[in-house]
């Protein structure tokens, strides 16, 4: 699988969003709203344990926050 993060609003830099290809990138079958504000420049990795890390900017770059995701939230597993 590959993560992909990005503000998903078309018109501002807002809803930071998770999402899953299975498919090498051809399709996003998984997308996951975690921030609705700003969102911006953000970094994804794996932390291990089925656990996933997103560094973002957010509120118009005055904060940077990490959010601790497990996977199974994100393929609808609950969490």
């Amino acid at each position: 699988r590959i993560l992909f993060a990005n503000p998903a609003s078309k018109d501002s830099r807002t809803h930071g969003t998770i999402k899953i290809s299975y498919d090498e990138g051809k399709s996003w079958e998984v997308s996951k709203l975690l921030y609705e504000g700003p969102f911006a420049y953000s970094s994804l990795t794996k932390l291990g344990d089925g656990v996933i890390g997103l560094l973002f900017e957010k509120d118009g770059y005055a904060t940077i926050t990490l959010a601790i995701v497990p996977l199974a939230y994100l393929e609808g597993d609950g969490l």
